[in-house]
C-alpha cells in the first residue's frame, strides 16, 4: 500500500547480495561503520551493551 500515491521503483533481492556487487559490500560496511559510530556515541552503562 502506498498512502503517498508515489511509484515503487523496481526490487529485486538477492541473497548475499554482498558477496556479488562491489556497491552493495560497499553499503553494508558504510552502515556498519555508521550503527558503531552511533553505538559509541550513545554509549551509556544503563543501556547494558
Amino acid at each position: 500500500m502506498d498512502s503517498l500515491g508515489l511509484a515503487t521503483p523496481p526490487v529485486r533481492m538477492q541473497v548475499k547480495a554482498d558477496a556479488r556487487c562491489a556497491v552493495v559490500a560497499a553499503a553494508s560496511v558504510l552502515a556498519k561503520v555508521e550503527r558503531d559510530a552511533l553505538m559509541t556515541e550513545l554509549d551509556d552503562p544503563g543501556y547494558g551493551w
